[in-house]
């Protein structure tokens, strides 16, 4: 299972849960707006792991430091 399935799910999880907790006193609004926070959270993520790897691929041959 990957990041954003996982963040997908644990979104939807978080906000029924809050939405049970607070008497069902949150507008489906709010809801979608913490889920959404989790599908941002799971594509930064996402991002950050590329630029890391795109970082790591391109990086130029260490120098030979004998010469």
């Amino acid at each position: 299972m990957g990041r954003g399935t996982f963040a997908i799910i644990a979104g939807l999880i978080v906000a029924v849960i809050l939405g049970s907790f607070v008497g069902g006193r949150l507008s489906a609004q709010e809801l979608l707006a913490i889920f959404g926070l989790f599908i941002l959270w799971a594509f930064g993520v996402s991002v950050f792991r590329a630029i890391i790897w795109l970082r790591a691929r391109f990086r130029p041959p260490p120098r030979n430091s004998d010469e």
